[in-house]
């Protein structure tokens, strides 16, 4: 099968963080204004240290809120307390910097959590940051959580921003996906480039993926359509399935759940069929490249054996800690290519590098005059400790999907 990584060994490569979730939620029960306006009595740092969260029954209502938060000095340091403090509490949702200084977001939780990080975020926030004050919208109970975690998100302006410094920068792989939300804002700049000249198409190599919640044969080609739209291109160089499971959503996009509260998944995923969409994408000159993405030797294997266009690439994750090579190993060896999502690659898997600070992305650039002794790089393969960060555990009861071959805190 091509390599995709051959197509761009010399190919310069930049993933970019996901923007702003779009709210689902539709169907909410306004909770009394007196209630939410309440002043909130000031507690000393010891006391609200107490109050941890409780075990809380998936029957309670969800409580959401949207907030902004004035007067912050160091706005990366608070958003990043931010996200520690609500995954403590258990809380979902989002938090982003805006344009004006201020940090907005919205909190979702039942009652004893939502109440918790609201008094974090009305009198606590980050040691490192001056907090103004902080203004809360109106309070509202949803039927079900419309976030499966809590999450820092970049701006349009700040993806923006990174994509041109990463294109004056040099480089010409960028990796994005609709999971990421920044399709949209990354297809301005594109154009506004092509447009004027400052680079070819030829010259870049794009890479999106169709999301778990499309895995199905008649939703492949739509999906890719809407993506181009938003890229504001003919073709994407590289297509990728993004997961090997399925998750099922409500009309409004929100993620169904069970009476437990848990991810509910469609278990009729069937890759061979997806594959043959995922061919067709090739033919009509949509995709350049097909490949998989989180997907094991024998995912991988199964697909090999009914295909007519091989897959070019196995995105997965791969560091000094989760080096996978026995999945790496027979990528290779069947002419095909492993990417490493977000973590410095090595043994011949290509690295995808993410960051928005333009030094950060010069700096990922400035690693080609030296090269690694062997005993340095035996060194590195020592730590080698099946380590996974990316456990999808995020997307609770994705674990019960027959084709779900992670390990996390909720497999046996």
């Amino acid at each position: 099968m091509a390599s995709a990584g051959t197509q761009t060994e010399k190919k310069r490569r930049v993933t970019l963080p996901a923007s702003t979730p779009s709210d689902k939620s539709k169907d909410t029960k306004t909770i009394s204004q007196s209630e939410n306006n309440e002043e909130t009595k000031r507690i000393s740092g010891n006391e609200f240290k107490k109050k941890e969260p409780t075990r809380e029954s998936p029957d309670e209502p969800v409580l959401r809120c949207q907030f902004e938060v004035f007067g912050i000095v160091q706005g990366v340091s608070f958003r990043m307390y931010t996200l520690r403090r609500a995954q403590k509490l258990g809380v979902r949702g989002w938090c982003k910097n805006t344009t004006d200084n201020t940090v907005k977001g919205e909190i979702q939780a039942h009652r004893h959590s939502f109440e918790s990080m609201r008094l974090w975020l009305k009198h606590t926030g980050s040691p490192t940051s001056r907090i103004d004050k902080c203004i809360f919208s109106e309070t509202t109970e949803i039927p079900e959580f419309t976030f499966s975690n809590f999450s820092i998100v970049a701006s349009d302006e700040e993806i923006e921003t990174a994509i041109d410094a990463a294109l004056e920068a040099g480089y010409r792989h960028i990796d994005t996906a609709p999971v990421y939300g920044n399709e949209k804002a990354i297809g301005r700049v594109l154009k506004r480039w092509l447009d004027a000249g400052k680079v070819k198409r030829e010259e870049l190599f794009i890479v999106t993926k169709v999301p778990p919640v499309s895995n199905r044969p008649h939703e492949i080609e739509p999906t890719i359509k809407k993506s181009l739209a938003d890229l504001e291109l003919e073709y994407v160089d590289l297509y990728l399935v993004h997961t090997p499971f399925t998750i099922n959503i409500n009309e409004d996009g929100s993620f169904k759940l069970d009476k437990d509260g848990l991810m509910e998944v469609d278990v009729t995923t069937n890759h061979a069929a997806i594959w043959v969409e995922m061919e067709a994408l090739v033919e009509k000159g949509l995709a350049k490249s097909i490949g998989v993405s989180n997907f094991s030797k024998d995912q991988v294997a199964r697909l090999l054996k009914n295909c007519k266009i091989r897959p070019a690439n196995n995105q997965i994750e791969h560091h000094v800690y989760l080096q996978q090579r026995d999945l790496v190993d027979f990528c290779k060896s069947e002419n095909g290519s492993a990417r490493s999502d977000g973590h410095p690659g090595s043994q011949g898997v290509c690295a995808i590098p993410k960051s928005t600070n333009p030094d950060r992305l010069k700096q990922n650039l400035d690693v080609f005059d030296f090269e690694l002794t062997a005993e340095e790089v035996d060194k590195l393969c020592s730590l080698d400790q099946n380590i996974r960060i990316c456990d999808f555990a995020f997307f609770h009861g994705v674990e019960r999907h027959p084709e779900f071959t992670f390990k996390n805190q909720y497999t046996n």
